[in-house]
């Protein structure tokens, strides 16, 4: 709190200003607070005191407290000692009224001698608190009619000419909120733009004018179409002070000049009447415009369901979407392609699926593929989706894998020559020779391995065997007196799942803990999250009757996959990452932390010394890789050459890098690939191009994506889009 003292003897210092005449009856009021929760300063107020010298002022607003003038009480104070706090009305305005919570003390009076708290005006004393007159201290809200004066003040003052013995003498308040009259409305100026002219029927039309003000300065526009005022929208803010109630005297600018926008969408075709009102912070003094007409044309096109046409709903075989009856001004249309569950449900947009073309890819099997057509033009945009039932999708046809029902010799598409459990149709590799096929003069010259593992069966704990046949994985049975366990296995280095009693440590892994236990996780067991960011999985732990197996470890592994070829990477092995201990329902959380594509096992062991596991599920995840792109400059000529460069950011890659497609977006030809760079073995990779046939100014987006490279342990992605303009 500030508290000031001077040797001073003056007379009450009242506001300067010389008093307005009464307002008109129908003029305008705002309201201004200060000292309060909503504006907590003084600002703008004016102390001062003069007198004897033991005279103080001051305010602690933002802490909750009060404005103040007070006398030392120890103290005899001479006749005229005042101090004071003063308000000025703006240029223009009045002050009609005031609320306030005050605590006025006056305890110093003799013969001739008499001290005051006191509200006045320049017009004089309101009202106050004088020991001569009965009042000794009040302390409460008031409300006082200020009859429009040009002044407020608040103050301890002393008269007579004996002077004021030493006494408790303060003058304390908050709260104030104060009444402005504002009788002046606003004026309007150069009013006008596209929105006030009849000759278009544009969508989105612009209007301009300027706007002046006397008193608290403009506040808000609306439009008044056909008579009926629309909304309000703050014009200028003033960095937050235009507002009601407001924390300064002029809240907000006398003057200014807007250019906004209309979208005439929000009104129906036809004629319509239009004006600009302009109010000022009163809201009740306004500026009214002149009335013009204005023609609506905002229908949006109609189209009816597209239909996919292609030989079969395939991987790997081309499809189209066909827009159907469009009917518009000269509509523009955007594609989506979905993917769905085949009831419909899940309905999914294929990230960049975004032309008439579109080919199913590994992760469309046994889904719908759905095509969303989307007309746009000045009236709007309608859009529509064909049905589950399109063209190769009749009769309950979902998306085929590329190798259902198709030979798989050991050297067709989808065979498996190098017995790598990748198809050759997906194996950059097909002969496991280290020579990559599109650089192999003979990419099936080596010889398949001789022998896979096995699939055994056996009808007792003796090993008997039955028949064998290929597989990658291995399973054995056992039969005791009372059960038949199965025992899964892989000869990779996977965990193998055993359920079989008595073979095992004693079951001490958990409150609960059993040999035939389930790792349940929750939601899907095939996710995708974008590169760098992790993902939170729960998932629960029960025994066979569904009960929770609580306290026990559960721990979690991983093992790097391609997503393309549905395969784990090359070289890859399985790594322990961490573990969870389940809670008292038997419920876990892992925090899959940010990598590459990868298979998660959450594993559990009912004796951690187990070498099997008696729970195991697994949750495949899928990492969208991420690429930038820079352009060395915005803005071309026709024969300049265009150099970029970029980085996919994702790791790891392979050793001979990725091809990233750059695509240009053209007008009523969409996304167009002119380069395909291929990366280092850091991501890097740069390309030129020389525009050759510019004969108008141009604009284009240009972007970088990745392709869905079966070598790489990631899913495409696409990078931000460069904007360039391209001139003859």
């Amino acid at each position: 709190m500030t508290k000031t003292n001077r040797h001073l003897a003056t007379a009450l210092l009242a506001a300067g200003l010389i008093a307005a005449t009464a307002a008109p009856a129908n003029a305008g009021t705002y309201t201004v607070g200060y000292c309060d929760a909503a504006n907590p300063s003084a600002a703008g107020w004016t102390p001062s005191y003069g007198g004897s010298p033991w005279t103080y002022y001051g305010e602690n607003c933002a802490s909750g407290g009060t404005m103040q003038a007070w006398f030392d009480s120890g103290f005899h104070h001479a006749q005229g000692t005042v101090a004071q706090w003063t308000l000025t009305a703006p240029a223009d305005t009045t002050f009609a009224s005031v609320s306030a919570y005050r605590e006025w003390k006056a305890n110093s009076q003799q013969a001739y001698g008499d001290a005051h708290a006191i509200i006045a005006t320049d017009k004089g004393r309101i009202d106050g608190c004088t020991l001569i007159y009965g009042c000794g201290g009040i302390a409460g809200n008031g409300f006082w009619d200020l009859s429009d004066a040009q002044s407020l003040t608040f103050a301890v003052h002393c008269t007579g000419g004996n002077g004021c013995p030493a006494g408790e003498v303060h003058n304390r308040v908050k709260n104030i909120v104060l009444t402005v009259r504002d009788p002046y409305s606003p004026t309007l100026s150069d009013v006008g733009g596209p929105l006030s002219s009849p000759n278009t029927t544009a969508r989105y039309r612009s209007l301009s004018y300027n706007a002046a003000d006397r008193g608290g300065g403009i506040y808000r526009r609306r439009l008044v179409i056909n008579g009926n005022a629309g909304a309000p929208t703050v014009i200028d803010a003033n960095s937050g002070d235009c507002r009601q109630p407001a924390a300064k005297r002029v809240p907000c600018k006398l003057t200014l000049s807007e250019n906004f926008t209309y979208d005439t969408a929000a009104l129906p075709d036809g004629s319509h009447t239009v004006a600009l009102l302009v109010s000022d912070i009163t809201d009740a003094n306004t500026a009214t415009s002149p009335t013009w007409t204005i023609a609506v044309d905002n229908q949006p096109p109609t189209l009816d369901a597209p239909q996919i046409t292609g030989a079969e709903a395939r991987v790997g075989t081309p499809l189209s979407c066909a827009a159907k009856n469009v009917v518009g001004q000269s509509p523009s249309l955007a594609y989506q392609w979905l993917r769905a569950n085949p009831d419909g449900s899940d309905e999914t947009p294929v990230p960049d699926a975004t032309t008439p073309g579109y080919t199913p890819t590994e992760a469309d099997a046994g889904k719908k593929l759905l095509c969303r057509v989307t007309a746009t033009d000045g009236g709007g945009s309608t859009t529509k989706t064909s049905t589950l039932t399109s063209g190769p999708f009749a009769s309950g046809q979902t998306v085929k894998t590329y190798c259902a029902g198709k030979p798989t010799g050991p050297t067709d598409p989808c065979g498996d020559y190098d017995a790598d459990g990748q198809p050759n149709h997906a194996d950059p590799d097909d002969d496991n020779d280290g020579i990559a096929d599109d650089r192999d003069p003979r990419p099936f010259a080596v010889e398949p391995a001789a022998t896979a593992p096995t699939i055994s069966t056996s009808t007792s704990d003796t090993g008997s065997s039955a028949p064998a046949a290929t597989s990658t994985h291995s399973t054995t049975t056992h039969s005791t007196s009372t059960q038949t366990v199965v025992v899964v296995g892989s000869g990779d280095g996977m965990p193998v799942l055993s359920h079989q009693e008595g073979i095992h440590g004693p079951a001490n892994n958990g409150t609960g803990a059993t040999n035939k236990a389930s790792v349940l996780i929750t939601g899907s067991r095939s996710r995708s999250v974008a590169w760098g960011r992790r993902i939170a999985t729960t998932g629960r732990l029960v025994n066979v009757n569904g009960q929770p197996i609580t306290g026990a470890v559960v721990t979690i592994q991983q093992r790097a996959i391609l997503p393309l070829r549905r395969g784990y990477a090359p070289n890859s092995v399985l790594q322990t990452v961490g573990s969870v201990k389940t809670d008292a329902n038997g419920r876990f959380r892992w925090l899959i932390p940010a990598g590459a594509s990868r298979e998660i096992l959450y594993t559990y062991k009912a004796n951690l010394a187990n070498t099997t596991v008696q729970g195991l599920s697994r949750l495949r995840l899928a990492v969208r890789s991420r690429v930038t792109l820079r352009i060395d400059r915005r803005t071309l000529h026709n024969g300049d050459t265009m150099r970029l460069r970029g980085t996919v950011v994702s790791r790891p890659l392979p050793v001979a890098g990725v091809v990233v497609n750059l695509q240009a977006h053209v007008r009523g030809r969409g996304w167009v690939v002119f380069a395909s760079p291929r990366t280092d073995s850091k991501g890097r990779f740069t390309a030129r191009y020389r525009f050759r046939n510019t004969t108008t100014t141009t604009r284009y987006r240009i972007r970088a994506v990745t392709r869905m490279d079966s070598g790489a342990p990631f899913l495409a992605a696409t990078s931000r889009h460069a904007r360039i303009a391209v001139a003859p």
